[in-house]
């Protein structure tokens, strides 16, 4: 600039440029360091040219006044650059709070999620075993039902009481039903009807078992 225009050669807008890039490269720390560098080397170049140092007829035309808008020029570029950063700082800031907001309702839904479908599942195990339960009941119904038209129906007890052991054997799934009668003396039981091969086999025997006896 000093062997050129002077304050007014457009290298002068390298102090600028040094001050933006080494803000961008090196963030604020950079700016303290440089804006005061740029400024001494403006002032110099315009010392220069008032001084006549620098001979061009552009450099002519430089006065303080010049001089002091140049040095105010590069102080104004510093302090935006300084604003612009601390702003985007903020902004980086705030970016990262809402990063760290985001996460964690995330991980809230997920968790929610996680709630909702375990009580979805509990309540379907819940549904299925009071369905269950349900059919097992009227199962049950059905099975007192029918014993109690089995029972209406007969009026043979020797008829009756082998019917009733195969409806219970049917309808709750039991292998083997036996019905012992007590003799009149209350000193044996004796078994009376059964359904199965083995039951009516000890019933062929005649098996009676004493009361008081345990087995």
């Amino acid at each position: 600039a000093i062997n050129a225009n002077g304050l007014h050669d457009l290298s002068m807008l390298g102090f600028p440029t040094v001050i933006v890039v080494g803000a961008l490269l090196l963030r604020k720390r950079s700016i303290l360091i440089t804006t005061p560098i740029a400024v001494i080397c403006v002032e110099i170049v315009a010392f220069a040219d008032i001084t006549g140092i620098t001979k061009s007829d552009m450099a002519q035309k430089t006065d303080a006044a010049d001089a002091l808008i140049a040095g105010v020029l590069v102080i104004a570029i510093s302090a935006l650059l300084q604003l612009l950063i601390i702003r985007l700082n903020e902004s980086a800031e705030e970016a990262r709070k809402n990063e760290a907001m985001q996460v964690d309702a995330n991980k809230e839904l997920l968790s929610l999620q996680a709630n909702l479908e375990n009580r979805i599942l509990e309540r379907t195990r819940e549904l299925n075993e009071a369905n269950t339960f349900n059919e097992r009941r009227a199962a049950n119904f059905e099975a007192a039902a029918q014993l109690a038209r089995t029972v209406a129906s007969f009026r043979d007890i020797n008829k009756l009481l082998p019917a009733i052991t195969e409806v219970i054997s049917n309808k709750f799934n039991y292998y083997h039903v036996g019905i012992f009668l007590n003799d009149d003396t209350q000193e044996y039981t004796i078994l009376t009807a059964a359904n199965s091969e083995i039951g009516k086999r000890l019933l062929a025997d005649g098996l009676q078992i004493k009361i008081s006896q345990t087995g």
